[in-house]
């Protein structure tokens, strides 16, 4: 019963002629215009936020626009990072106390004997201290050390081979420019 309605409809509509066939040629054409518009609006979208992500993400261009922030917090890194292998290599450099009865180091506050029968319990070195008492804390303290010199090489040549000469090439350019155009302009003159 629903195939003859179909049927029916169709028959329905080619007797209305060649004006319903238009009619819809016309709603086919407008669905592909509204289609291909959607389309251009879906990718001007798209690339608006692919640019807004590469801004965002772009370090040189948040340098830019926010020059104080990332300066301080370069400069506060920089103090960090310095500050700690500054200690590094201050612990590494002070020689281990002697505990073999010797004269106390002019450097070492003199201590006073004790008595290992009146030690309390609160007197007993802490885990950490136990710990780093151990070989393998040493071992691995020395390897650590060998790794973060080994970093700051090699970031020491990149910085020599690559940062200095970049940065020199740029302040000669900016002064060729500055000093390029004062210098026509006297030659002109």
């Amino acid at each position: 019963m629903a195939e003859a309605r179909a049927v029916g409809l169709a028959r329905a509509e080619t007797d209305q002629g060649q004006a319903s066939k238009e009619e819809l040629q016309q709603r086919m054409d407008d669905a592909r215009h509204a289609i291909t518009g959607t389309v251009t609006d879906i990718k001007n979208s798209v690339v608006h936020q692919y640019e807004v992500v590469k801004d965002t993400l772009d370090w040189r261009e948040q340098v830019k626009r926010r020059p104080i922030a990332w300066s301080a917090g370069a400069l506060g890194g920089g103090l960090l990072l310095g500050w700690g292998i500054a200690s590094a290599v201050k612990r590494h450099r002070t020689p281990p106390a002697a505990d073999d009865g010797a004269e106390p180091r002019e450097h070492e506050p003199m201590r006073a004997p004790v008595d290992h029968e009146t030690r309390h319990e609160s007197d007993k070195p802490g885990l950490m201290k136990q710990i780093k008492e151990t070989p393998a804390f040493r071992n691995l303290q020395s390897e650590g050390a060998g790794l973060a010199k080994s970093f700051l090489d090699d970031l020491s040549r990149i910085g020599h081979e690559v940062l200095l000469p970049a940065i020199s090439r740029k302040i000669r350019n900016w002064l060729n420019d500055q000093l390029g155009g004062d210098h026509e302009r006297h030659r002109a003159a």
